[in-house]
């Protein structure tokens, strides 16, 4: 811990990333902003660049939870927003010219409703300056507003009770302003029942305003909570051209459902309610249809019902009605599992007066990360309707949806005959809308690709090559504007795309199964290309001079492959075109000295296992860096039917590059898993845009920012297709593929579906911790959270600034199982060890490359006590072993069985976990563990659930293979392959600092002799001990004296870290004495900074003194973790639970 000149920080927040709980889009004209309720901040985004132009602290504490727009004057709209049963108005004024900022102001105070509140309308308009609010508890609330000066504010907000319908525990409501006096109102309850009822207002003008609640329909049939409800727009179309109103409701039983309420439009106070009861007999203890003794309850049915999700479904929301598309009505639904369903809703209405109804699924994107869309708007532009997602893990995504003239694959051919006779063999693109094609009656054809998403082709025939009827093999290159295509005996012929004309190029005597382009980074009067043969011991490379005229030049070169298997399946150059990289089909990546190819000699290096034992797809160059004088290096980018991609470091020693190794730096599980097939870089953004198959579809994601750009159903990889991502700044990406006797084309918008906002976890994280500082590499920090995810971040003061604000990702890691148990970095910031249940216990070497970004590999494994073990590693540690040449480290693991394992690990090449010692505690569960070398002692000291922390002496046990002095160790011996026993150790001592679960632990050097452990519990103490060890007769003894602070915190206290650490005089004795500054927090959302005193010379509990110095709120909930982030500049906390707070600290 670096010594700070002051002690008592102020604390002020930089960023925050939590679920985003409410979402409305606000169209001013030429700009498009979303205002986004995230925590208790009202944010407001600018769509087109994702920045957060204006931001404000809505409440004191409590989550927005909705917006209700009032009428816009000019640059200025005002906006309600509520969240629990806190209200507020807030006034959001736009720049007039475009550079001008946009302001954000409370125009009232906060006011408390007596519920909590669930929705929310405005009055209609041209009447009173009313706003209506739902409660909980089925309450109608009334909120007039009022101009002028009222304290700090210029506005105030009346707030009272207009009615209320049945006494329910609600979950969800709706409701709309039909006229000045009459409100109609959806409640959707715990126990599966909607309430449909209107509150008739006979008064608006005077203060003893009277209101009437009506109940039209009580439904039942759901299966499970009402989770959410929409009154939907009205409906012209229905029954002879009256208009119609509709219900959509969604439930916890994963159904969506429509339900007819026209008659609730056309009601009065007048008018009788369908029930004459307050509602108490409509209560029924169980779901589903509602079973009294009154029949005519609960037998309404809805008009229409479908299953969709594959968890809870949150809530429903209308699409913009079209005039142009009759007897149909678009939806969206969003739920638990992350994704936004599509939904038409037609009719058609029966001469007799009936009306059916069909709900159909039309499509199913998958947004977020993690769990849960909270929040969602929709807004209509021209053809399509933007759907704008907020989810648990704190993102802002956007996707369209086409609502007329909806793209859709071409029919089939009338004349399937025909169609088969000039149905493709081989196709390839030879530019971004050109395709060439030779058919079954070996015709090659240019296809023009139109205009459209699925474009249309026209065809024009070149040539027909008889020789072409047996067999043809094909690849084209865009860039070069060129093809080759091969036949059954080994001639290989060039087509140029600028001539339109097809030439013969070479005869290599034997057939060539696959063609493999090596692409040049500029244009060129040469290219080459590597010719697959039938037998798999040789290839041939091809390099053809002068190819643009009429007498080109060819060489030939024979590269001897490796031993058998080995297909190649992909092919590219190094950047300075001295290496060739081949990839097989088994997964292997074999590199060869561009000069020696004829020479009867295999690659330099061979991987035969770079991508498991599937295929690498791809390869790609990177761009190189020079080392010191003597050393280069060449990097290449693959990827592979594993599932993974990577990058290769190829290094070469000496000016005649005399010694060649071979490294992966970098390798990462892709969301499509088996069928990854390919990857490219955005020339515009430098974004990672990945592509593959699912199932029979296939998907372009980036990579970078977690995003799925669309879902394209192509019959899956075994057909014969072809991708390309577009020229730069056309923002259209290219996609082939057969089906059937024709070749079908389809440009992806790649900014149809973005991330306007990037998020982080979408479940709660659970550790945390940042990378030591690093002179010249930026500061990381490593989150584990319920995701079973790992995400390697770095923070930033521009917390506006899209899309990543404070919180850049570089790495999400998904090779964990199960939920992450403990994050960790090594000292040297090199390494970060993780753990998981399952007994899973990785290590993943951590680099840095200027032309890729963060780089990570899983360097080792720990082996678990049995293979299908599923004990969670609750916490480790480890400490630093010097050695000769290499960083090796003593690592303890302790399990959710009470058992603590102790290991020595080598991190080099070929990385092995040595066991040297196990352990066995009582009962309880461990839950932390500290290493505790002093002089020539080893200890460790675990904490359980019991809420005792013990010591362990581990010296002996240790003393055969580390030579222990100075508080370090130092290995004796290479513990590699060397077979050891590992020996039982017991506890020493065991101490009791509190009542309950220890959560949380610091340990914390005073003096030779006295270490402080600072502890957070369960039972909502924080504990402050001092530990004095002394050596009497070889051993150590020890004494702990405790001070407890009970109810630090309201609930759990389950992080703390200290963040000062420095020693001074006292005032009056002149004694050393140790200050130290600590921070805790837990499950109350508070982060409280603790003043703590150490002065050894005193007896007992009289050397610690412990003052509280703040106490602020954070929007996290349920935080697991705190980090500190430390450069020579400045310092940050970081806190980590259900989201992500970002804190400056200054010292005073």
């Amino acid at each position: 811990m670096s010594e700070l000149t002051g002690m008592s920080p102020s604390i002020e927040q930089v960023d925050v990333c939590v679920p985003i709980t409410a979402l409305k889009t606000f169209d001013l004209g030429q700009k498009l902003f979303v205002f986004q309720g995230q925590g208790p901040y009202f944010r407001v985004i600018d769509d087109q660049t994702g920045d957060v132009v204006a931001q404000i602290q809505g409440f004191k504490r409590n989550n927005v939870h909705g917006f209700i727009l009032l009428p816009q004057h000019d640059n200025r709209v005002q906006v309600i927003i509520w969240g629990g049963p806190s209200v507020r108005l807030i006034e959001v004024v736009f720049g007039a010219v475009s550079d001008e900022p946009t302001s954000v102001s409370a125009a009232t105070s906060e006011l408390l409703a007596p519920d909590w509140i669930l929705s929310g309308c405005a009055a209609v308009p041209g009447g009173t300056n009313a706003v209506y609010l739902l409660t909980a508890n089925n309450a109608l609330l009334a909120l007039k507003l009022s101009e002028g000066a009222f304290g700090r504010y210029k506005s105030s907000i009346c707030m009272r009770q207009l009615t209320s319908s049945v006494k329910s525990i609600l979950y969800t409501g709706d409701l709309i302003a039909i006229s000045a006096s009459h409100i109609l109102v959806v409640s959707g309850t715990a126990f599966g029942e909607i309430i449909v009822w209107s509150c008739f207002i006979n008064d608006q003008t005077t203060g003893d305003t009277e209101a009437i609640g009506s109940i039209h329909h009580f439904f039942t049939g759901h299966e499970g909570s009402i989770y959410g409800v929409r009154i939907l727009p009205q409906v012209q179309t229905l029954k002879d051209g009256q208009s119609t109103r509709l219900l959509a409701s969604v439930s916890d039983d994963r159904t969506l459902r429509i339900w007819d309420i026209s008659d609730c439009e056309r009601k009065s106070v007048e008018d009788r309610s369908a029930y004459s009861t307050d509602g108490f007999e409509l209560r029924s203890t169980g779901f589903g249809s509602t079973a009294t003794e009154y029949s005519e309850v609960g037998s309404e049915s809805c008009v229409a019902k479908a299953y969709g999700h594959a968890a809870r479904i949150w809530a429903v929301s209308p699409r913009s009605t079209r005039e142009e598309i009759p007897g149909k009505l678009g939806l969206v639904t969003r739920g638990e599992d992350c994704t936004c369903i599509h939904w038409d809703l037609e009719w058609n209405s029966s001469s007799a007066g009936s009306t059916k109804y069909q709900l159909r699924q039309t499509d199913s994107i998958h947004p977020h990360s993690g769990k849960h869309i909270w929040s969602m708007d929709l807004c209509s532009q021209g053809e399509e309707t933007v759907v704008f997602t907020g989810g648990a893990d704190g993102a802002l995504k956007s996707h369209r949806i086409r609502e007329s003239n909806r793209p859709k694959k071409p029919d089939p051919p009338v004349n399937l005959r025909l169609a088969k006779l000039h149905g493709p063999k081989t196709f390839a693109l030879v530019a971004p809308d050109c395709v060439l094609c030779c058919t079954v009656r070996s015709e090659i054809r240019l296809g023009f690709l139109g205009p459209g998403e699925y474009a249309e082709i026209a065809w024009e025939e070149l040539c027909a090559l008889e020789d072409l009827s047996s067999f043809a093999s094909m690849a084209g290159s865009t860039s070069l504007g060129l093809a080759l295509i091969g036949n059954s005996k080994g001639l290989v012929r060039l087509y140029n795309h600028d001539t339109k004309l097809v030439r013969d190029l070479v005869n290599l005597s034997e057939r060539a199964l696959a063609f493999f382009i090596l692409e040049t980074s500029e244009p060129s009067k040469s290219f080459s290309f590597i010719a697959a043969h039938l037998k798999d011991d040789e290839a041939t490379m091809v390099t053809v001079h002068d190819w643009k005229t009429d007498s080109p030049r060819v060489e030939t070169a024979i590269i001897v492959l490796p031993e058998k298997p080995f297909e190649i399946s992909s092919a590219a150059k190094t950047h300075d075109d001295q290496y060739l990289i081949l990839g097989s089909k088994l997964g292997g990546l074999a590199t060869y000295r561009m000069s020696g190819l004829s020479l009867p000699s295999g690659p330099l290096v061979l991987n035969r296992r770079a991508h498991g034992k599937e295929g690498t797809h791809h390869i790609q160059a990177l761009p190189a860096t020079n080392g010191d004088s003597n050393t280069s290096s060449q990097f290449i980018f693959t990827c592979g039917r594993d599932g993974h991609y990577c990058v290769h470091e190829i290094k070469t020693i000496g000016d005649e590059h005399e010694s060649l190794s071979f490294e992966t730096l970098h390798r990462t599980p892709s969301a499509l898993g088996s069928h990854l097939q390919g990857a490219y870089f955005d020339e515009n953004t430098g974004d990672l845009m990945i592509y593959g198959f699912k199932g029979q579809t296939f998907v372009l994601r980036n990579e970078s920012k977690q995003t799925d750009i669309d879902h394209i159903p192509s019959g899956g990889f075994r057909r014969t297709w072809t991708f390309h991502p577009g020229l730069n700044g056309s923002r259209q990406a290219i996609l082939l593929f057969q089906e059937g006797a024709q070749v079908l084309a389809v440009r992806i918008q790649t900014g149809r579906n973005r991330s306007v906002r990037a998020g982080a976890h979408g479940r709660e994280i659970k550790s945390l911790d940042c990378q030591p500082h690093i002179e010249g590499r930026p500061l990381l920090f490593a989150t584990g959270a319920e995701d079973t995810t790992l995400r390697i971040m770095s923070p930033s003061n521009d917390a506006g600034t899209a899309p990543w604000g404070s919180f850049k990702t570089h790495l999400i890691l998904k090779t964990h199982n199960s939920g992450i148990q403990q994050v960790t970095w090594s000292k040297n910031g090199r390494y970060l060890f993780t753990s998981a249940a399952d007994e899973e216990f990785f290590v993943w070497k951590i680099g840095s490359l200027a032309s890729f970004g963060v780089t990570t590999v899983l360097l080792a494994t720990c082996p678990k006590t049995e293979q299908d073990s599923e004990l969670r590693i609750t916490s480790f540690d480890m400490v630093e072993v010097e050695t000769s040449g290499s960083e090796e480290y003593l690592v303890c693991l302790t399990l959710s069985n009470s058992k603590i394992r102790i290991f020595h690990f080598t991190p080099n090449e070929g990385s092995y976990f040595t066991q040297l010692a196990e352990g066995q505690y009582m009962t309880n569960c461990l839950t932390q563990a500290r290493f505790l070398v002093k002089d020539s002692s080893v200890g460790l000291i675990t904490a359980a659930t019991d809420g005792y922390f013990t010591m362990w002496d581990l010296t002996n046990t240790l003393d055969p293979f580390y030579a222990i002095s100075a508080s370090e160790l130092k290995l004796k011996t290479s513990l590699q392959e060397t077979e050891i026993s590992p020996e039982s150790i017991v506890c020493e001592n065991r101490f009791q600092i509190t009542s309950n679960s220890i959560k949380a632990m610091e340990l914390v050097q005073i003096s030779e002799n006295v270490d402080l452990l600072l502890a957070g519990s369960d039972d909502n103490s924080v504990t402050v001990s001092l530990l004095r060890t002394s050596p009497t007769n070889g051993d150590r003894t020890a004494q702990v004296v405790t001070v407890s602070i009970p109810d630090a915190h309201t609930a759990s206290v389950t992080a703390l870290q200290v963040i000062s650490h420095r020693k001074t005089r006292h005032t009056d004795t002149g004694a050393e004495v140790t200050s130290l500054t600590a921070v805790t927090s837990g499950n109350d959302h508070r982060i409280k900074t603790w003043s703590i005193t150490i002065d050894p010379a005193q007896s007992g509990t009289k050397g610690i003194d412990i003052d509280l110095q703040s106490d602020r709120y954070s929007p996290v909930a349920d935080i697991s973790s705190l980090g500190l982030l430390q450069n020579p500049t400045e310092s940050r906390l970081l806190v980590g639970g259900v989201g992500l707070e970002l804190l400056r600290l200054k010292f005073k």
